[in-house]
């Protein structure tokens, strides 16, 4: 049930953002990371940074979405060297998230 709890946290987080109240979108991915880091939920925690990462540039703070991008992209190269997940990255959803990290520090 915690699990679910932090999905539905993480979706509603994105409908705010969808919607444009960052503040608010904020506040929920802030109260979902600290679950998904007590929960151990690294692929959740990747997603939650990336998200933070675009609320970052969508509210002109570049340098912290540089920040949130480098945390998501660090855990997903953590999560990759695990034995059996070698092909992790073949996941649409973290294939995208991991591809637009990588863009978004390429730019700065």
């Amino acid at each position: 049930m915690k699990f679910m709890g932090l999905v539905s946290s993480v979706n509603l987080a994105t409908a705010l953002i969808n919607s444009k109240d960052y503040v608010a979108g904020r506040q929920e991915l802030d109260r979902a990371l600290n679950a998904s880091e007590k929960m151990g939920t690294r692929v959740q925690t990747a997603a939650i940074h990336s998200s933070l990462g675009e609320i970052a540039l969508k509210t002109g703070d570049a340098a912290g979405a540089v920040t949130q991008h480098k945390q998501a992209t660090a855990l997903l190269d953590e999560i990759k060297k695990e034995p059996g997940a070698e092909r992790i990255m073949e996941r649409v959803d973290l294939k995208a998230i991991y591809n637009d990290a990588a863009q978004v520090s390429a730019k700065r």
